[in-house]
């Protein structure tokens, strides 16, 4: 599988996600795009509205 930076994951796909948006690796690793070794992207999350939703209730509950 191919490894990328955020920002090259982003320019690559046309993006505009932040680290919020994604899981990065814990340790660097080599981009495949700009070739510098920085963490690099493992997961996205869910973008689609009924799964931010979710995530806001859930949130939310655990605050109280």
């Amino acid at each position: 599988m191919a490894e990328f930076c955020l920002d090259c994951w982003n320019k690559i796909n046309r993006t505009h996600l932040s680290e919020e948006d994604v899981t990065l690796s814990e340790y660097f690793d080599l981009c495949e795009e700009c070739e510098e070794m920085k963490p690099v992207v493992e997961t996205m999350y869910p973008s689609h509205t009924p799964c931010k939703i979710l995530q806001s209730l859930r949130t939310l509950f655990r605050r109280h």
